[in-house]
């Protein structure tokens, strides 16, 4: 028996048994988590796929109820625009402690009573591949933007470096700043973070600017930052997918440019394992590994 989804905006028929999913906004146009996640179902023997769910801000709170009734679903990945929604959505006390700090969700599975909880993976993850890439105690880091994930890296990374700063243009909501407060990092608007830029060590873009298809041309950085560069050594994007963004091409000679891609594997790697704590991530990261390595079918967005 099948069962067809109610509320998204994609075409969907669910089979019987327990079924993952992806909840973005078009996640169907080739997000790579569904890649990721069935290679290990597919190596582990088992009948749970993940699909993805192409759904509107209007209609997401109709989802998650269905979804956190319906018993078959065992969890899955939240991916733009939906981050800080979910994590408003579950409420405080179906967050993981590093969800509720950041008000922001990627990462779905059900606790012991079968209730949906949200985590965040993405911040565990970015700092990982910084900490790979040479993040050092005397770093200032300067981050574009201040969605869910620019706000998992921040908290992933801020006591682990000698200065945070956050360009944005929510430099005056209320939230915001008391978010930055909290994290003990600095917010400047992104017209006048020059300065920023010339004592940055790492930057780091936290938007979907520059991801595929709908911003594959855009760029987060002013239009005249070399001239303002001069310590900077480590460049990361958060988007994977086109693996050289115009904030990755845009780098000086001499950064070390570091995509989205491992970022993107640890995090499902992490989300995976949640879902499933009875797997473990030795037997997880390989599979998931050997799956990135085949070209998506189309183009998608983060994560």
């Amino acid at each position: 028996m099948s069962t067809r989804v109610p509320f998204i905006d994609n075409t969907l028929v669910l089979p019987a048994g327990e079924f993952a999913a992806i909840i973005g906004a078009h996640p169907s146009r080739g997000a790579r988590s569904p890649v990721l996640w069935n290679a290990v179902y597919a190596a582990l023997g088992r009948s749970c796929r993940m699909v993805p769910f192409d759904v509107a801000p209007d209609r997401l709170a109709e989802v998650l109820a269905w979804l956190d009734a319906y018993p078959a679903f065992v969890g899955g990945a939240v991916a733009v625009p939906h981050k800080q929604a979910v994590a408003d959505w579950l409420g405080a006390a179906r967050l993981d402690p590093g969800a509720q700090g950041i008000c922001a969700v990627n990462a779905l599975s059900r606790d012991g009573r079968g209730q949906l909880r949200g985590a965040n993976t993405d911040g565990l993850a970015a700092a990982q591949v910084l900490h790979e890439a040479g993040l050092a105690a005397t770093d200032t880091v300067l981050v574009l933007g201040f969605g869910g994930a620019a706000r998992a890296v921040v908290n992933a990374v801020r006591q682990q470096v000698a200065r945070v700063v956050v360009a944005t243009r929510r430099v005056d909501d209320p939230a915001a700043v008391a978010l930055s407060r909290w994290m003990g990092v600095e917010l400047v608007a992104p017209a006048a973070c020059g300065d920023v830029l010339g004592q940055a060590t790492v930057l780091i873009n936290g938007t979907v600017l520059g991801s595929a298809p709908e911003h594959v041309d855009a760029c987060a950085l002013p239009p005249d930052f070399t001239r303002h560069v001069r310590q900077l050594r480590l460049a990361f994007d958060v988007v994977y997918q086109p693996a050289d963004t115009t904030f990755l091409k845009a780098m000086p000679a001499g950064v070390v440019r570091l995509g989205g891609s491992r970022m993107n594997l640890l995090q499902a790697v992490l989300g995976f394992q949640r879902a499933h704590p009875e797997v473990a991530e030795e037997v997880i990261e390989p599979v998931m590994s050997q799956a990135a390595l085949a070209p998506p079918p189309r183009q998608g967005r983060a994560p």
